[in-house]
């Protein structure tokens, strides 16, 4: 079974705030988890939108969001999956565990 290292939520609001600043992401607050979505990367600035992070499951999202702009398949000059692969391989284990937990409960 995976650990999952319990961090405050305002801790994983900074850290999605970093990557937002960090890679220079155009950010769009949403109300609702549905409305969430990456559009395409055509050479400006990566644009996503997601609700501001509150929880557990809104980091997630928004983790999730980033991760199409950044990811590999954005052709993003900066791309974090060949940098960062480590991390990225390890979130992935706690959102796949903690998306486990939410359809058990």
């Amino acid at each position: 079974m995976p650990v999952i290292m319990k961090i405050k939520v305002s801790q994983m609001r900074e850290h999605v705030e970093r990557l937002v600043k960090e890679h220079k992401i155009v950010l769009r607050h949403v109300k609702r988890i549905d409305q969430s979505r990456c559009f395409p990367w055509n050479g400006a600035p990566p644009v996503v939108q997601f609700p501001p992070v509150w929880s557990e499951i809104t980091y997630a999202v928004a983790l999730h969001e980033l991760g199409h702009a950044l990811g590999r398949q954005a052709n993003h000059r900066d791309d974090i999956m060949r940098r960062d692969t480590a991390r990225w391989e390890a979130g992935m284990k706690v959102l796949n565990a903690m998306h486990e937990r939410y359809l058990n409960e």
